[in-house]
């Protein structure tokens, strides 16, 4: 209980009544006040890291729409322009990690690719990143120790990051049909021969990644018949060579030319069958199979014609 002091007048002690009511009231605002401040701050964080989120998927969504459209990923210059919004909730700008390969024309399209020069953890082939620093500001997530957006990048727990593999940018793409880029044979068939008569065929090939120099692709063929003959000599094709183990480049199997003419005068009639099988420079070893391969097996019919 509370008593009044009775040496002291009795304004004093009404005054000193009244202002209990104000000492408690700004008490227990500031213990509102604090505990509203521990729950508004990680909810604000939560709202920044969401909508840091979805600024990310919609950059990713821009670029492989910018990449379908275009068969390559946009570079550094023009990554900006592509997405919409290039900062983060925190106003810093995201940063796009992204293959120096598959955003070049003179290297090869998107479809022409097999493999990329990032990688990620377990994570191989990848053909893009973007990523944002978080509530830090910092981006930990290192590309390789020369900085080249290439080789091995470590993603930190700290950032906020989308990858999209090659394999998904080649499906998005279609590139797995038809599609301009992807290494392909373009012959559909050969022509007819003429019992004792000179025959001759030219086989082209497009897509891909085509070698720098020295002929744009390597060929080889096999199940070829005794009379017909090759320029470039591709007849060496090992019989257990197809696209699913391809082996080495050893110039004793493949031939490197643009195409090949096939020759010859066949003797008997009948339906030769001929298997031919080019691969392009995707690895840039000649002691690697990761190259694209194109496969496709014709018929030269002979025939005794007038």
């Amino acid at each position: 209980m509370l008593y009044a002091n009775r040496n002291l007048p009795f304004s004093v002690q009404q005054n000193g009544f009244a202002l209990m009511p104000v000492i408690l009231a700004v008490l227990i605002m500031g213990a509102l006040i604090g505990v509203g401040l521990t729950l508004v701050g990680p909810r604000v964080k939560r709202e920044k890291y969401n909508q840091t989120n979805n600024t990310i998927t919609a950059a990713v969504q821009a670029v492989t729409s910018w990449s379908v459209a275009n068969g390559r990923l946009p570079d550094s210059l023009e990554f900006p322009a592509v997405i919409r919004n290039i900062d983060d909730a925190w106003r810093k700008s995201l940063v796009y990690v992204y293959d120096n390969n598959l955003a070049s024309s003179s290297t090869g399209s998107t479809c022409g690719r097999q493999t990329t020069n990032i990688t990620s953890g377990t994570t191989v082939n990848i053909a893009f990143l973007v990523v944002s620093g978080g509530d830090d500001y910092t981006v930990d997530s290192t590309p390789n120790t020369s900085g080249q957006y290439n080789g091995n990048v470590t993603a930190s727990p700290n950032d906020i990051v989308r990858q999209v593999t090659l394999k998904e940018l080649k499906n998005k793409a279609g590139c797995y049909a038809e599609t301009l880029g992807r290494l392909r044979i373009i012959n559909n068939e050969l022509p007819q021969a003429c019992i004792g008569q000179p025959y001759t065929a030219i086989l082209y090939a497009e897509g891909g990644v085509p070698f720098s120099g020295g002929g744009n692709y390597k060929w080889c063929l096999k199940n070829s018949p005794g009379w017909l003959t090759s320029i470039p000599n591709t007849l060496s094709c090992p019989s257990t060579s197809d696209c699913s183990s391809l082996g080495t480049e050893a110039s004793s199997q493949w031939s490197q030319a643009n195409n090949i003419q096939l020759s010859g005068t066949p003797t008997a009639n009948g339906n030769f069958p001929i298997t031919v099988l080019v691969r392009d420079n995707n690895d840039n070893n000649p002691g690697s199979s990761g190259d694209n391969c194109a496969q496709q097996v014709f018929s030269i019919a002979v025939t005794a014609c007038p």
